[in-house]
């Protein structure tokens, strides 16, 4: 079994599926089984993973990986708020050489069925390597990924077994005075695509002292109203307005987003919080005392390790592990 070789199918299954003669039909599938995936979101996220999967990237990612001499049995529970989110778990394990079984999200089984079908059927991989299973049955190790009140339940079922169990997670952007407008425009990205329902989504807003956020609003002002063609967007939005408006809590907003003055770095759907900062100094103070709950850091942070450029918190590379716990290495560490 080669690993490159699994990795490359996996890429032409992408190819495939962006293919006319599938495409359609596979989208309309997949929307209809959650309706928060669109044709956009899915090609993003489609273009993302081909992105993330050329050849260069690869060989940085498992150039030297050592295979397992005693594969175990790694059940993954994957999450399934964005498209393909949980494609990284599964070629994690494969690429290792351990047997995967995979705990599909309803949300997102039918992409993730698409590219796992195609694997199983490329005979690269060991009889029983890739199994889809409603339960997750005397598991050797596992990876899970969900809410904080599903992760209670992960660590009791599993605290005996060598476990990675991801909670809830948000993203934060910096944003300085002397910021442009094409880097705010940017930004947007990292907080409008997916209608925000990434991990790696900008929920919070870091703020140099005397940003303007009239500025922020109007040039946020187009990306905002679009995600309202969405019907449950919309809605979320709507129900939101009126809450902060009711409750007579302080806001700013153009239709589709809300911005609202709070240390709270989780925040609904539609809504943004903000927090004004003096130097950058606060800003990594707040950073690390946080630091088990933000996913990604965007924007100039120094003394952050890894903080990204704007627009690019939804385009992770294969070594950009989900709460900063290093995939490979733990399914390296299984003996």
């Amino acid at each position: 079994m080669n690993p490159f070789d699994i990795l490359s199918c996996v890429r032409d299954a992408l190819n495939e599926a962006g293919d006319p003669a599938n495409r359609d039909q596979l989208y309309s599938k997949a929307i209809a089984a959650n309706p928060w995936f669109t044709f956009n979101e899915i090609e993003r996220a489609r273009l993302g993973w081909l992105a993330a999967l050329e050849r260069h990237a690869v060989d940085y990612w498992i150039g030297g990986v050592c295979m397992a001499q005693n594969p175990r049995r790694v059940g993954l529970v994957l999450p399934g708020n964005i498209p393909w989110v949980g494609l990284h778990d599964v070629l994690s394990v494969l690429v290792t050489g351990h047997r995967a079984m995979v705990k599909c999200s309803s949300d997102d089984s039918v992409l993730m069925s698409y590219v796992m079908e195609r694997l199983k059927a490329s005979s690269l991989l060991m009889e029983g390597q890739l199994e889809v299973v409603d339960r997750l049955i005397k598991p050797e190790a596992v990876v899970a990924t969900g809410s904080n009140n599903s992760s209670r339940y992960f660590y009791h079922y599993f605290s005996h077994i060598p476990h990675i169990i991801r909670k809830s997670r948000t993203s934060i952007a910096y944003i300085s005075k002397n910021c442009s407008d094409e880097e705010l425009m940017q930004l947007s990205d990292d907080v409008f695509s997916y209608f925000g329902l990434g991990c790696r989504n900008v929920r919070h807003l870091m703020l140099e002292d005397g940003f303007s956020l009239d500025r922020l609003l109007q040039i946020w002002k187009e990306r905002a109203n679009s995600c309202l063609v969405h019907s449950r967007y919309a809605n979320n939005f709507d129900f939101q307005l009126a809450l902060h408006m009711m409750n007579k809590v302080p806001h700013q907003f153009v239709p589709g987003l809300i911005l609202r003055r709070d240390d709270a770095l989780f925040s609904a759907l539609s809504v943004v919080t903000w927090q004004y900062y003096a130097d950058q100094s606060e800003v990594v103070h707040r950073l690390e005392s946080l630091r088990d709950q933000w996913q990604c850091v965007v924007g100039p942070v120094e003394g952050i390790s890894g903080a990204l450029n704007y627009g690019h918190s939804q385009s992770p590379a294969l070594w950009d592990y989900a709460d900063g716990i290093n995939t490979l290495e733990f399914l390296r560490s299984l003996v």
